[in-house]
């Protein structure tokens, strides 16, 4: 996945700021948030690598009475090209959000829109927790990781 065809790093500089060939708008990386993002973030254009997360959820309901339902949260580096993102197999889960539904009338449990906003985003906070500790500098453990990118270490 991590192949030169497959990304959209500069082969030469790979660390450096994603600037596309055409000078247009077009892939994930091309747009200001991304280049402001790699003002405020990259102190160092030798050692580090911004690598934005695109992030996908979509619920699936499970049974017929629309009582169960799956919502796998998945998440692909932005640095792949738009081709390599689309294959299944560029994507993984950070996990899975559990929505309490219930159409059962003996069931008082009834959730409010806020309750249900609450839970849902406390989940996903919990899922992205240790992301949050990476970038903070909290967790230290991808400081000083050795990156292979077209046959170099950097």
């Amino acid at each position: 996945m991590m192949s030169s065809e497959n990304l959209l790093l500069d082969s030469t500089n790979p660390l450096s700021m994603y600037k596309p060939k055409d000078g247009q708008l077009g892939d994930a990386l091309s747009g200001s948030v991304y280049q402001t993002l790699y003002s405020e973030m990259v102190i160092d254009e030798l050692k580090q690598l911004l690598c934005p997360l695109i992030c996908y959820t979509d619920a699936t309901t499970v049974d017929s009475n629309s009582r169960f339902a799956v919502e796998p949260f998945f998440f692909t580096p932005a640095i792949l090209t738009h081709t390599a993102r689309s294959r299944a197999d560029a994507w993984r889960p950070f996990g899975y959000v559990q929505q309490p539904r219930s159409n059962l009338r003996s069931d008082k449990r009834i959730l409010s829109g806020a309750a249900k906003a609450q839970n849902y985003h406390a989940q996903i906070s919990a899922m992205l927790k240790s992301l949050q500790r990476v970038q903070s500098g909290e967790d230290t453990r991808l400081q000083n990781v050795e990156i292979y990118l077209f046959g170099k270490v950097y």
